[in-house]
């Protein structure tokens, strides 16, 4: 019979700590499962603790990640619900970006205990604009620009949000970018893309007739199943 480990640590506890680990090293269901030489569903059944997590898968999956077992037995950090409330895409113009009411949804994400009384959001990463940094798709966590001390820093993402006139309609476009110094000592938002149709930079200020305007800090990501 396989031992099951000690009943304080619950399969479901541990199984959230699982999927965290392997989330945030970017590994896939199906390649967490070809390590250990099982399939994808165990896995999947495993990390919602659907399936008992035994001593010996406790030890198994851990080698997988790179991890100690009691690594996956650390009190697991509370969660939070935060809402999606836009999706970012560059190279996308739309007249609103954002969400309807009816169209936002809630997402459980860990707490951040870095951001105290601060609500935070998330936007959908829809386009590969952000590829080298979050891998398309993923769920990015922000905090609204205003809650920043200190304004604006070099190497942090931001959502922004870019304003033009088209034929006298007002139009935006929602991404994120990282803020850079460029080679002449200016300050820029660029793009982080394997794509080059995607790989964007523009000035702070704007170029043109387009406005830019920093919207939120970028603190993390969470990918989605």
């Amino acid at each position: 019979m396989l031992m099951v480990v000690d009943s304080q640590h619950t399969s479901k506890e541990i199984g959230a700590r699982l999927r965290r680990e392997r989330q945030q090293q970017r590994i896939s269901v199906r390649e967490l499962a070809r390590r250990i030489g099982s399939d994808p569903n165990t896995v999947s059944r495993l990390e919602t603790g659907k399936r008992r997590m035994s001593v010996e898968w406790l030890s198994t999956l851990s080698d997988a990640l790179g991890l100690r077992a009691s690594e996956l037995l650390e009190t697991v950090r509370p969660e939070e619900h935060v809402v999606v409330r836009a999706a970012a895409c560059a190279n996308r113009w739309l007249e609103d970006c954002w969400y309807p009411a009816d169209q936002r949804y809630t997402v459980q994400v860990p707490a951040d205990p870095r951001y105290p009384g601060v609500e935070r959001f998330a936007v959908d990463g829809q386009c590969p604009a952000m590829n080298l940094r979050y891998p398309e798709g993923s769920l990015l966590i922000c905090i609204p620009f205003e809650a920043v001390d200190g304004g604006i820093e070099i190497d942090k993402r931001y959502l922004i949000q870019t304003t033009r006139d088209r034929d006298g309609v007002r139009e935006y476009e929602l991404s994120v970018k990282t803020l850079v110094m460029d080679d002449d000592n200016r300050l820029r938002f660029v793009s982080e893309s394997s794509d080059p149709d995607y790989q964007l930079s523009v000035p702070v200020f704007g170029a043109g007739d387009s406005e830019v305007q920093p919207i939120a800090l970028v603190i993390g990501s969470v990918q989605p199943e």
